[in-house]
């Protein structure tokens, strides 16, 4: 997969997740030896992909001090500063002369073992304007449900699953959807995706199967960072890209 770029949203305040974020943005919180953002573009450089754009909002200098201009990652990483919210979608106008093609854009708070180049392929297939990844989430509800009709319990349901698709906070977008994005103002995807659908474009749903998990809650950042095949997996992105980098000096 070539000629592919990637834009991280990495500019909220993770207040969900305080008191560790009071000092520390929510992408440098660690899973393991290394923050969830680093995991993020080495995972990124495994397919291919060597130009990551970053919007940054509070306390984004931090972050681009960590990560400097990713030339240790095999990346050349751009930074988009946000002066004021501008949504999910909203940073990708200061992009424009930069996004020369498809783009994956995704939440910085999230790990996962997507194939990216399945679902680029998938976008194209489906001649998508935009591509949303999905998961089948389940819920167990923890009472018995009923159905009732005129004061009547006529059906029973003992503690139901419930299962429904979500989004995963991950998303290919087509370069054409970029002039439906309005400049300095806060705009989300799910305004762009209720635009699209409302003129009857292709919004491409893209269900995976690949472990994800979005690190919204303390409970979340400790569950991932103490599970051994997590971390395990984040430790071998790093050999897989050094023994990348090593071949390309090699061959150079």
């Amino acid at each position: 997969m070539s000629n592919c770029k990637a834009v991280i949203l990495a500019g909220g305040v993770g207040s969900r997740i305080r008191p560790y974020t009071f000092v520390v943005p929510k992408p440098l919180l660690p899973i393991g030896e290394r923050p969830i953002i680093e995991i993020t573009l080495r995972w990124l450089k495994c397919f291919g992909i060597d130009e990551v754009a970053i919007a940054l909002g509070w306390r984004g200098a931090i972050i681009q001090s960590y990560l400097g201009d990713g030339s240790r990652y095999g990346l050349k990483i751009r930074y988009v500063q946000e002066e004021k919210r501008l949504g999910t979608v909203g940073p990708l106008c200061q992009l424009k002369d930069w996004i020369d093609g498809d783009v994956f854009m995704m939440n910085g708070d999230i790990i996962t073992q997507l194939d990216v180049s399945m679902f680029l392929v998938a976008h194209k297939k489906a001649n998508a304007l935009l591509s949303v990844a999905c998961k089948v989430h389940e819920t167990k509800s923890p009472f018995g449900v009923l159905t009732v009709a005129h004061n009547q319990v006529v059906g029973l349901r003992e503690k139901p699953t419930y299962r429904e698709i979500i989004s995963t906070g991950m998303y290919v977008l087509s370069p054409r959807v970029l002039d439906r994005i309005p400049r300095d103002q806060q705009y989300d995807i799910t305004d762009l995706m209720k635009t699209l659908i409302d003129e009857g474009k292709v919004v491409h749903s893209h269900l995976f199967e690949e472990p994800w998990v979005a690190i919204e809650q303390t409970g979340e950042l400790v569950d991932v960072a103490q599970n051994r095949e997590w971390t395990t997996w984040a430790d071998s992105l790093e050999h897989q890209n050094l023994q990348k980098l090593s071949a390309v000096k090699i061959e150079n």
